[in-house]
């Protein structure tokens, strides 16, 4: 995460698309990026990580950022890394098994919501990303107020 101070703005890449949440159970929840047509080209890929959700006052998601935790099972280093590369596409900001992604431009430094989850990332050969599915083992904050603030932007 960029160092900043906080009475100084930083402008930051903002992702191609703004995500729609979508909560799936009361300890899930998804950020669907693009709708799939042909599973041909899609690569899913399931890893533990350690997530920052950034929200706006008025609870607007303004950014994620995934530590990656673990490597997905069977795959290599070498295989994964390539595989987020394809995040580029979609201006995510990466450095070794860390993603950020931004989705609005924020005047003030966002509250953060921590969670560690089982993530699966589905990405789109030569496109970009697709969804993100997020399990969450454990939420820093109360699960049912997390969940009700996602709840409430299902519909945006």
């Amino acid at each position: 995460m960029p160092e900043s101070h906080p009475l100084i703005p930083i402008k930051y890449n903002l992702t191609k698309i703004r995500p729609k949440i979508k909560v799936n159970r009361s300890n899930s929840f998804s950020l669907i990026f693009r709708e799939v047509e042909k599973e041909d080209n899609l690569r899913k890929v399931s890893f533990h990580s350690a997530v920052e959700l950034g929200f706006t006052y008025e609870n607007r998601l303004v950014s994620i950022f995934m530590e990656i935790l673990d490597l997905p099972e069977g795959m290599s280093k070498e295989k994964f890394n390539s595989l987020l590369c394809t995040l580029l596409l979609d201006n995510a900001y990466l450095e070794p098994y860390y993603v950020e992604l931004y989705f609005i431009d924020s005047d003030y430094i966002p509250n953060y919501r921590r969670i560690i989850a089982n993530t699966e990332m589905s990405i789109i050969e030569n496109v970009g990303l697709a969804k993100l599915e997020f399990d969450i083992e454990k939420s820093y904050m109360k699960i049912d107020k997390l969940m009700g603030i996602l709840q409430r932007l299902q519909g945006e």
